[in-house]
């Protein structure tokens, strides 16, 4: 479909720009509405202190053990969450320590915003004041350090997370290969600067959503500390070892001659999963069955693996409910069996069957508590089993059968309970974060389409 707009002779000769693309008519309105909006207008570069992009020369993540004294953490963009402004510190991979040396201005400071200016560049995410030192970030993303004195870097991190930002870096995107925002379209991106009362409402509705994932994050982390006391263990951290042996029964039983099935790792997770507690094969507790791709439109839910964000399954298609589709119901469980993300794993926290693509099982939980089970499922021990039995060389896969044989513990039931008590609540605290922070981001684009001097006004969520 085909659209008309308009630009002057003039705007074309200021904006330098002659690509059809840029004088689309959205970006147009935006432009109206930045001339009326009442409120002071400035460019990006006006309100920080400074910014940087490093491009760096054979720096890769390395495949081995993490070594402090030979280290240091290498964030990329995909270590920002999908659905969610935040870093995942756990997923962060590394490189070698001389790299930080090399390029110590792309060194992370808290207080930076990151954001993300190649490909879709729609990622952006404000550092915590209590991320580690010495992390190196991809030059993927440019890192800014906003003047506090002028504009609230919260209010900055959701304004360039809205709408009206994302298409503002769109707009901006210049390559044919790989899209890419440059740094003088960066720095000259407009930013209304509505009144600091507005800006510090916004800005605490941001800290909340963040308080509300730290509390999610705790909850979790607490019900995998409530399974592994549990299991006798204070932590679990396998052995590393690449040379080892095993016996000609243990081939046997397992009909696998590849060498890397028997690494020390998987046995001490399969040990300890089985370790001085009682145990069920994950096929006696729960159904299983892999989804299949649909092939026609319709109006049932319908997800796919990138769907799964984090432990929470958000379908993004539809497919038609007259296929025979394979479903998850409200609480059951995903894991995804295919390529690089075989081991991740969610549930269905809403009230609608959803049907899944090829690339997930379903687990549907009969005679266990399915945030328990969740907890399991997500564990390090288990995670490792997933690895250890995935197959394939092209495109890695992780079948059904294996999944079913998965020794899931059989622990006291006031235990079980505990721990499913724990993880429900870390879903829910995470759920309330994520609609706080999408519902703020879109507050503050209406605040901005509609905003007149002194008329503002926002509600926290400590007023709701």
């Amino acid at each position: 479909m085909s659209t008309t707009s308009t630009a002057s002779i003039s705007k074309v000769q200021k904006e330098k720009r002659i690509d059809p693309e840029f004088y689309q008519p959205k970006y147009l309105k935006y432009d109206e509405v930045f001339r009326n909006i009442g409120a002071p207008i400035v460019e990006l570069g006006d309100v920080i202190k400074d910014g940087y992009r490093v491009v760096y020369e054979n720096t890769n993540i390395l495949d081995e053990e993490f070594d402090n004294d030979e280290h240091v953490k290498f964030l990329q963009a995909s270590d920002i969450l999908d659905d969610f402004p935040a870093i995942e510190k756990e997923s962060i991979g590394w490189v070698t320590r001389k790299d930080l040396s090399r390029y110590p201005k792309g060194q992370i400071r808290r207080g930076e915003v990151l954001i993300e200016v190649k490909g879709k560049a729609e990622k952006v995410v404000h550092v915590p004041s209590d991320f580690p030192e010495n992390v190196l970030v991809t030059g993927t993303l440019y890192k800014i350090l906003p003047d506090e004195s002028i504009v609230d870097s919260r209010y900055l991190t959701l304004y360039l997370l809205s709408d009206i930002g994302k298409e503002l870096r769109n707009r901006e995107k210049t390559n044919t290969l790989i899209s890419y925002v440059n740094k003088d379209a960066l720095y000259g991106l407009t930013i209304p600067l509505l009144e600091n009362s507005t800006q510090k409402k916004f800005g605490k509705s941001y800290s909340r959503a963040m308080e509300l994932r730290e509390k999610s994050k705790s909850r979790k982390d607490r019900a995998e500390q409530v399974l592994l006391d549990a299991l006798g263990l204070d932590d679990f951290t396998p052995g590393q070892e690449n040379t080892f042996t095993t016996s000609l029964t243990d081939l046997d039983s397992t009909l696998r001659l590849d060498a890397g099935y028997y690494r020390p790792k998987y046995i001490e997770a399969l040990t300890t999963l089985k370790n001085g507690t009682s145990n069920q094969c994950l096929s006696e507790i729960a159904s299983l069955e892999k989804g299949n791709q649909a092939r026609g439109d319709g109006h049932m839910p319908y997800a796919s693996i990138g769907d799964l964000h984090g432990p929470v399954l958000y379908p993004s298609d539809t497919a038609d409910p007259s296929e025979d589709l394979i479903t998850v119901g409200p609480q059951d469980l995903i894991l995804a069996v295919t390529g690089a993300t075989i081991g991740k794993n969610g549930m269905n926290l809403t009230e609608e069957q959803i049907a899944i693509s090829g690339d997930m099982i379903a687990i549907r939980p009969q005679t266990v508590d399915p945030y328990y089970l969740l907890t399991v499922i997500g564990s390090p021990m288990v995670q490792a089993l997933c690895d250890r039995d995935k197959t394939g060389t092209t495109n890695e896969h992780l079948g059904p059968d294996d999944v079913a044989q998965f020794p899931i513990p059989r622990l006291d039931p006031d235990v079980e309970k505990r721990i499913g008590q724990l993880a429900r609540g870390s879903l829910e605290a995470r759920s309330k974060a994520k609609e706080t922070v999408w519902s703020t981001v879109e507050k503050l684009e209406q605040t901005i389409l509609r905003h007149h001097p002194q008329e503002t006004s926002v509600t926290s969520p400590e007023e709701n």
